[in-house]
């Protein structure tokens, strides 16, 4: 692989802007987010996602101490801000269907056409299929790896019979992991720390924080993220 600096990696100094087509956008009941009115007055309302109909309509519950305060009207038009998936920072511009106060406290968007999204992230990193094996409370589990950085990983493991500590698994809690780059013969011994999980259909979706990676692995995994990233189409990315 060809050698280079960690310096070239090891910090995003600018973050890029994206636009991508709406239909792309993933909505998790309870992420919060800041909308503010762009028809005047400078409005702005935090609120949480509670629903979404796709292509129709986003429902976000604002707090019924605002209800006072509110001043979105039908047809304004606001931008609504929040923290989407994979550490990007999403925003979209739309108009007001309707505001409700009673019974419940519900502000209700058309859904967007487009929506930008700038990448957080302090690191690089790229989609990847890396098998895993994952220690956690005395019991190993296998996965994959489907995005990595020098950072820290987002990995997968398929529930079954055999799957009995890991529901247990909470943010902050120590993981350990083995794995080997392709192309690489050596074995990476990773101290982890879990940021995010989130239980799917018939899988746990993992969020893990690289804790004391030594310089030498750290720049092994940049490599293969640059490298990788040189041979992979941006869509891909």
């Amino acid at each position: 692989m060809t050698s280079r600096t960690c310096s070239q990696v090891e910090k995003k100094t600018d973050h890029e802007v994206d636009l991508f087509d709406a239909a792309q956008l993933t909505f998790s009941p309870g992420t919060r987010a800041l909308v503010e009115n762009l028809s005047g007055g400078g409005c702005k309302c935090r609120v949480e996602i509670v629903g979404v109909k796709r292509q129709q309509y986003i429902l976000f519950h604002y707090s019924r101490e605002l209800s006072g305060t509110v001043c979105f009207e039908e047809n304004a038009s606001v931008l609504v801000r929040s923290m989407c998936h994979d550490h990007h920072l999403c925003g979209y511009k739309t108009t007001v269907i309707k505001i409700l106060k009673t019974p419940v406290p519900l502000l209700i968007l058309r859904y967007p056409e487009q929506f930008e999204a700038i990448n957080m992230r302090q690191y690089d990193r790229i989609q990847s299929v890396v098998l895993v094996e994952v220690f956690y409370q005395g019991h190993d589990y296998s996965g994959v790896i489907i995005n990595l950085s020098r950072g820290g990983c987002r990995l997968v493991i398929r529930t079954n019979s055999n799957v009995k500590v890991l529901p247990s698994l909470k943010p902050d809690d120590d993981l350990f992991l083995i794995f080997t780059l392709p192309g690489e013969n050596q074995e990476f011994y990773v101290a982890g720390q879990c940021r995010v999980v989130t239980p799917e259909a018939d899988r746990y979706s993992i969020g893990v924080q690289f804790m004391h990676l030594s310089d030498k692995k750290a720049q092994a995994i940049d490599d293969y993220v640059l490298d990788l990233k040189g041979w992979l189409k941006p869509e891909l990315l």
